[in-house]
């Protein structure tokens, strides 16, 4: 009845791979979407989706780790200062545009809002350029290890 072999041909695992790949990206943006659906437009505190940015965390943690493990950087950026500037600056200014909406639709206050989301999202771009330099190191050193091991197995 259930076998622990696999039962697919190796086309049959590709589809499933992408099948699941996409399922992933679904999950991902959609629980994104979902937290800043109940926060922004219906006003609901962080606490009331702490449950889903839980999960959301971990999501993310898993994904980095696992791909810095496995010395994958991105399918389509290079490791480097400036896109993890041009990553940090869109984190940034994606932040500013949710800490502003969410601060002015609570509060009503034009400066204070501006001003806020301006520290917060100043705050985003450095921390995220120093996690994605970072990781570009680490990755980069964990790319130098596997490529050793390979040779080392020829």
């Amino acid at each position: 009845m259930f076998k622990k072999e696999n039962q697919l041909d190796e086309m049959q695992e590709l589809k499933l791979l992408k099948i699941e790949h996409n399922g992933f990206w679904l999950a991902f943006w959609g629980l994104l979407a979902v937290m800043a659906a109940q926060i922004l437009l219906f006003g609901q505190d962080f606490h009331n989706v702490v449950g889903e940015w839980i999960i959301f965390m971990a999501l993310c943690l898993y994904v980095g780790i696992a791909t810095a493990r496995a010395g994958i950087y991105d399918r389509h950026i290079q490791i480097g200062w400036k896109s993890s500037l041009l990553v940090s600056l869109v984190a940034g200014f994606v932040f500013f545009l949710f800490q502003f909406s969410f601060t002015y639709s609570r509060y009503g206050k034009l400066v204070g809002s501006l001003a806020g989301a301006a520290i917060s999202g100043l705050i985003v771009i450095v921390l995220c350029f120093i996690g994605l330099m970072l990781t570009g190191r680490y990755v980069k050193k964990r790319q130098d290890a596997l490529e050793a091991e390979d040779e080392e197995d020829l």
